[in-house]
């Protein structure tokens, strides 16, 4: 047999398989796979509004009758069925039943595991070609975070009875419990607790004893109780602008996710400048204001402009251990530089020339606090002379003021002097301050008409005093040999007149005078 070229032999297997497809031998489509599901998965003890059932069939054969038959099986064991037939309307077809309405005997009113299976009837008889299971319980969910309500159902009581409802804790009563409700006329169960956010977290137990009705599965499922979270309603700034050294003032309130007031605890402030630089400040909770609040003293070296406030995320805490929250709003305000408050005080009255003006100021930031760090710099300025005299002006740490002086030439007139006084910093910050007063300006007394003034009036004292004795000797002469007169004492003390030293004291004296009366 001679070898067949290639296009012989694709030929020959096209018209094989067209061969294959015209007697049906070849398959045309996947294997049958079937998906059942059940929505909600969970549900509590009640009839209505019940489970949605829904089986899905992939790979079905088009046309093709189908038959199937769902069976649940309860807590107590009982089982309820439906039954359900369909044509195939293409590949892939799928249909719903209702748990309990659409199941002979069906029913929820027991705490557990319902299984649910599918078999398959027609075209082919399958024992299992799906299954699942629904949970039952007596609350609406089996895990819960503080402040939510616990929602509790349960079925098949008697009319109108009397049941007791217990939640236990680490095998003790929870707050108000055991309680009693009463059924509604149809048997069902309603109660709904709302937990508090101090209630202790971990697994609680809840229990339904009927009065008279006695259930082939107890009423009893256990949940667990979490801590919760917190969320920020909105931050107040107390003032929207600002000065430096002033301090901006936050407060917040806040809320548990389930509802109701957070009424303890602390949390953290982000205070971010316009450079992005962050400040963290603590916040408490006020229990007067019900508010949480901050404090944020603005340094005299911080930046102007829009400044921004929020929570730290979880940084929240309060006296319960729940937290929050995992966002927060923000708030802006405005910080300007800071505006001084200068006041000033200097020498005034009588000075005599080359004594000086003494200068003193107390500067203080817009808080009251005192500025001490800067450029503080007076002008002097006599009448007639707009422009002043500048003094640097030192910051006294022990007075707390700053201090300069200025001295009082030939040239400074009498009259109304002012004074004015300007502080600044490298960062923006100023003020300035004056004052004004009557200042005599003084001119020295000279030495030789001191030494002249004091001499003629201590002579003039010595001689008032003897002629004095002199006439007391006259009219006393009966006494005078009592009166002893020392007239060489007397010629002594008038010789100490007439010393310079003396004379010079005196002078020391009255400059020492002027200057306590010129400050």
């Amino acid at each position: 047999m001679g070898i067949l070229s290639r296009k012989t032999k694709t030929l020959i297997l096209v018209l094989v398989a067209s061969l294959f497809l015209a007697v049906g031998l070849v398959p045309v489509h996947a294997a049958t796979q079937y998906a059942l599901s059940l929505n909600p998965g969970r549900t509590q003890e009640q009839s209505s509004p019940g489970v949605t059932v829904t089986l899905t069939v992939t790979g079905a054969s088009s046309g093709q009758p189908y038959s199937f038959l769902l069976l649940v099986t309860d807590p107590s064991g009982a089982k309820s069925n439906a039954t359900r037939s369909t044509i195939a309307p293409g590949s892939a077809f799928s249909f719903q039943l209702n748990y309990p309405s659409d199941f002979s005997r069906g029913s929820i009113k027991y705490v557990g595991q319902y299984n649910v299976n599918v078999a398959q009837t027609t075209p082919s008889v399958s024992a299992s070609v799906a299954s699942g299971h629904l949970d039952v319980g007596l609350t609406d969910k089996s895990t819960y975070e503080r402040t939510y309500p616990v929602s509790i159902k349960a079925d098949a009581y008697s009319s109108n009875e009397t049941v007791r409802i217990d939640i236990t804790h680490a095998s003790l009563s929870a707050p108000d419990f055991p309680a009693f409700v009463n059924a509604d006329p149809s048997g069902n169960v309603f109660f709904s607790w709302l937990t508090t956010p101090d209630l202790p977290i971990g697994n609680y137990n809840v229990t339904i004893t009927g009065g008279s009705t006695v259930k082939a599965v107890r009423d009893s499922q256990s949940f667990l109780l979490d801590l919760t979270g917190v969320t920020i309603r909105g931050i107040n700034v107390a003032q929207s602008s600002l000065m430096r050294s002033q301090t901006a003032r936050f407060s917040f309130s806040a809320d548990y996710l389930g509802g109701g007031p957070v009424q303890s605890g602390f949390a953290t402030l982000l205070v971010t400048q316009p450079d992005f630089t962050i400040q963290q400040v603590p916040a408490t909770y006020n229990a007067t204001s019900a508010r949480f609040e901050a404090g944020y003293r603005i340094p005299l070296v911080s930046m102007n402009g829009s400044w921004t406030a929020l929570v730290k995320a979880n940084s929240l805490q309060d006296s319960y251990g729940n937290s929050g929250p995992d966002s927060s709003p923000s708030a802006d305000f405005i910080v300007t530089p800071a505006s001084l408050s200068v006041d000033l005080n200097f020498t005034r009255g009588d000075i005599v020339i080359g004594n000086v003006v003494a200068i003193y100021s107390n500067i203080t930031t817009p808080d009251g606090s005192s500025f001490a760090a800067g450029t503080v710099s007076a002008f002097v300025s006599p009448p007639g002379r707009p422009i002043g005299n500048q003094v640097n002006l030192l910051y006294d740490s022990s007075q707390r003021k700053w201090v300069g002086s200025y001295t009082v030439s030939t040239n400074d007139p009498s009259g109304v002097w002012l004074v004015k006084v300007s502080a600044s910093d490298p960062y923006g910050n100023s003020g300035s301050g004056s004052t004004s007063s009557i200042v005599t300006v003084v001119a020295p007394v000279s030495q030789g008409s001191t030494l002249t003034l004091w001499f003629l009036t201590a002579f003039g004292a010595i001689a008032a005093g003897l002629l004095v004795g002199l006439f007391l000797l006259r009219r006393k002469r009966t006494f005078q040999h009592h009166l002893q007169v020392d007239l060489q004492a007397v010629s002594e003390e008038a010789s100490k007149v007439k010393n310079q030293e003396f004379f010079q004291s005196i002078k020391e004296q009255i400059e020492k005078q002027r200057e306590g009366k010129g400050s």
